[in-house]
């Protein structure tokens, strides 16, 4: 059965990247952080360092946690993020087969976060690829700062639900995409589910159709046979009723 949070949803992403400090940055913006309230505001303090450098911006005033709240500097609060289920990878091979286990094992990815140079092994194009013909309905973004492919080349290619991120990208935009693309994957699963529980229950009643009318043919035939057995009888019993009579006639 798929990975699901408390709401019964599906949050499993998949990134791949040979960049260990990309993939670091991912952890800390889609998982949880646990600890001390002092771990988590470093937690917290390094997640915005980053996307900062990766934009190539001077360090702003960062957000700290407080209790069930992120509270900045200048004093406004927000919720704290529900976390998703992250699985890093660092090498195209290694993701689809991490994608393979989960097909396995009913733990589908909604969303998978794909680098399309990753050397030495094979590309974002190579590495989707064979994750769609494993896993059909998870949708997949793209993120790279440098692409041997334009986008109509890969949305042809690959199919489904594709999008693209460029490096240095925002992370809020980032956070809300993947959101959306998990909300996205558990609308179209319940949708499958009910399509799938309608053609169950139109399937049954096609068999138990199909039972009654076997039935009824069966009771046909049956009645038919009892009428030329009947029909048979009321020969016989003439015979026998004439076969009296001239018994009675030659006594």
């Amino acid at each position: 059965m798929t990975v699901q949070d408390k709401s019964g949803k599906n949050r499993r992403i998949l990134a791949v990247d040979d960049s260990e400090q990309l993939l670091e940055m991912y952890q800390k913006l889609f998982t949880s952080v646990s600890g001390s309230e002092e771990e988590s505001r470093d937690a917290y303090k390094s997640v915005s360092a980053l996307e900062q450098i990766l934009r190539g911006e001077t360090l702003a005033p960062q957000r700290v946690p407080k209790g069930n709240l992120t509270t900045t500097t200048e004093g406004a609060e927000i919720c704290l993020r529900q976390p998703f289920d992250l699985t890093c990878c660092t090498q195209g091979l290694d993701a689809v087969e991490a994608v393979h286990k989960a097909a396995l094992e009913g733990q589908h990815y909604a969303v998978a976060l794909v680098d399309m140079r990753m050397p030495p092994g094979i590309d974002g194009m190579d590495t989707a690829l064979r994750i769609r013909t494993i896993d059909t309905e998870g949708q997949i973004v793209f993120i790279t700062a440098n692409s041997d492919y334009n986008t109509d080349e890969v949305c042809s290619r690959v199919g489904g639900q594709v999008l693209f991120f460029r490096k240095p990208f925002q992370n809020e935009e980032l956070y809300q995409t993947v959101r959306n693309c998990c909300w996205s994957w558990n609308q179209g699963s319940e949708l499958r589910g009910l399509q799938q529980t309608l053609e169950s229950r139109i399937d049954l009643q096609t068999r138990r159709l199909q039972e009654r009318v076997h039935s009824m043919e069966l009771l046909q035939k049956n009645t038919v046979h009892r009428e030329q057995q009947m029909g048979v009888l009321k020969r016989e019993n003439r015979f026998l009723r004439g076969y009296q009579d001239l018994r009675l006639l030659l006594s």
